[in-house]
């Protein structure tokens, strides 16, 4: 069974343009839960660019400078603009590292994978 996101209630707007703008039902007529939208899990593989609400728990979270430094430092060039890092590593190596601007993961901000590169299908 799919995910359906309307609550069942018919909302209040009007039909016509004002249910056309409407931000309670997005012209469907019936009240979405975009709360219960946003509280899905997201999974995104074989992209290159994400988000951070779709990041698995598996990931460590790193924005101190004494930490991302070393980060940096192994991944190199790939590195060079992200001000922290979620890190996965398995017997010592870099499984999966993403990069992000900023220190504040908000689950809306935007990650770029560095390690690895391409996912095979």
């Amino acid at each position: 069974m799919s995910y359906q996101p309307k609550t069942g209630q018919r909302c209040s707007c009007r039909k016509g343009v004002q249910r056309d703008n409407c931000p309670n039902c997005e012209g469907t007529g019936m009240v979405i839960d975009f709360a219960a939208i946003r509280a899905q899990p997201i999974e995104i593989k074989n992209f290159r660019v994400s988000i951070v609400a779709s990041l698995g728990p598996h990931l460590q979270f790193f924005s101190d400078s004494q930490d991302v430094q070393p980060i940096k430092e192994d991944i190199g060039a790939d590195a060079e603009g992200y001000d922290s890092f979620f890190v996965a590593t398995k017997d010592g190596d870099y499984t999966e590292v993403w990069g992000m601007s900023g220190i504040i993961p908000y689950r809306s901000k935007l990650v770029t994978r560095l390690i690895p590169k391409e996912q095979s299908k």
